[in-house]
Formats: C-alpha cells, sequence, structure tokens
C-alpha cells in the first residue's frame, strides 16, 4: 500500500491572504520538503462592498479540509485572529498597505464571537498533528486565547511554539522550520 503525501492547509487569518509575505514563504518552505502546499481561498476577500462573515470564513475552511481529507493524509497550519471593533463598517485593522482591505463590522464580529468554533464547543474534534506558532508580544490575538483553544483541541499531538519579541505577523525563521519539521516528524 502506497503511503501518500501530506497536505499542509494553510490557514490563514482574517487580513492576511494566499499572496502575503508569509504564505509564500511558508508554501516554498513546505514545497522545498517535497509536500503539497494548499492556502484557504477565503470568500469576499478584499472586497469593499461585502462585510466579512464568519460562516463564509467557517465554510470556505471546512470545504478546504474535505477537499485534502478527500485526497491525502491532512495537516493544519494555522495562524488565526481575534478582536473585536466596535461601530461603522470599516477594514480590520490588521490590513497593511499590502494586504486587501477585510470590512468587518460590531454585527460581524460578534456573529464571530457567538459561533466561533472555540466558543461553542468543549472540546475541538481535529485529531491530526497540529503546531501552532504564535507571537509573544501579539497585540491582536492574546496569548491566553492561543492556550485556551490549544487545550480544546482534541488532537494528542499538539505543540505551541511562542516567538519571543514577536507580533502578529510572524517571520518565517528558525523557529517555524523547527516547528514544522517536528510536524513532518509525527506524521
Amino acid at each position: 500500500m502506497n503511503k501518500l503525501t501530506p497536505v499542509v492547509l494553510y490557514c490563514h487569518g482574517l487580513g492576511a491572504t494566499v499572496q502575503s509575505g508569509i504564505a509564500l514563504v511558508a508554501k516554498k518552505f513546505v514545497e522545498s520538503r517535497g509536500l503539497q502546499f494548499k492556502s484557504v481561498e477565503y470568500q469576499n476577500s478584499g472586497r469593499k462592498n461585502c462585510i466579512w462573515n464568519v460562516d463564509d470564513w467557517l465554510n470556505d475552511l471546512l470545504v478546504s479540509i474535505n477537499e485534502c481529507s478527500k485526497q491525502q493524509r491532512l495537516c493544519l497550519l494555522f495562524e488565526f485572529w481575534e478582536k473585536i471593533l466596535a461601530g461603522k463598517n470599516v477594514p480590520h485593522p490588521s490590513a497593511g498597505k499590502n494586504i486587501p482591505p477585510i470590512m468587518i463590522n460590531q454585527q460581524c464580529l460578534q456573529h464571530f464571537v457567538d459561533t466561533c468554533i472555540s466558543n461553542r464547543m468543549a472540546s475541538i474534534p481535529i485529531h491530526c498533528p497540529v503546531r501552532i506558532m504564535h507571537g509573544s508580544d501579539d497585540k491582536i490575538v492574546p496569548l491566553s486565547n492561543v492556550k485556551k483553544f490549544k487545550e480544546k483541541l482534541e488532537s494528542k499531538d499538539v505543540i505551541l511554539s511562542i516567538i519571543n519579541g514577536s507580533g502578529h505577523y510572524l517571520p518565517i525563521a528558525t523557529e517555524f522550520e523547527e516547528l514544522f519539521d517536528s510536524l513532518l516528524g509525527s506524521l
């Protein structure tokens, strides 16, 4: 029986795109290891006339997971976010000059809080090996939220690597390579 090649599914956070610097470097790195790399293409990313919706994000993620799992074994590489804004329709604060705007408002963010998988489930049924990188100085996603998320994952093989001195936008560096290689070693 042939061993299938894992697919690394890169799930970037709100405010990032499949064309962001870290996604492109991650793709190059993963492919240099002889693996397939797939980024989630989120609906309405970069469209000023659309308000972001957590259900669209979740559906896009589930479609990508289903596509990958039908073809290959699946690994997940996550970046995720959580920040609540109030007021009018505004671009998400993490959007930078090279990142298309993602429009949000209080209603869509409250919907995110109300329906977020990490808020509504006692445990999260992800059983594959998971590696999470998080910056110690992240002002968008508090470290305490990441630790709570990690504890809810049902996988028996979860490693959280905290990158000291780094914010929300993580560099692809030695820490990433070591964490990724540990993921490969667990397959």
